[in-house]
């Protein structure tokens, strides 16, 4: 039997919804993700101030480029008839941005773009 080296090998990035506790979150995406090779995490991060919701939601995503896609389908249908939008940052820091209410086509053209970045953080924010 294989020893864990405790390192993991595929991508890491967090996913924020800034009037959305990351518990809350983790519990709505999961709905949506059922099946994937993703594990979604709560981690605890350094308060800057007094913010709300000192967690935030971090993707583990082992699946290559079709789990990636499922989160941001995911979220996607989160916001269906929602009035937000979702801001993609790589590591470089370029980023996209798309409203939440975006077309089926449109959401294929973003994830082709989003594969070519790094992806640090996926946040959902107020339009």
């Amino acid at each position: 039997m294989k020893k864990s080296t405790g390192r993991f090998s595929g991508k890491r990035f967090s996913i924020l919804w800034d009037h959305l506790p990351a518990e809350q979150l983790k519990m709505k995406l999961n709905s949506q993700l059922s099946g994937e090779p993703i594990d979604l995490k709560i981690e605890k991060v350094q308060a800057h101030g007094a913010i709300a919701d000192p967690t935030v939601l971090v993707a583990l995503v082992s699946g290559g480029s079709a789990a990636l896609t499922a989160i941001i389908v995911g979220i996607f249908k989160l916001l269906e008839h929602a009035k937000q939008r979702i801001i993609i940052q790589a590591e470089d820091g370029s980023r996209l941005e798309i409203p939440g209410n975006t077309s089926a086509e449109k959401i294929d053209e973003l994830i082709t773009a989003m594969h070519k970045m790094s992806v640090k953080r996926i946040r959902i924010t107020d339009q």
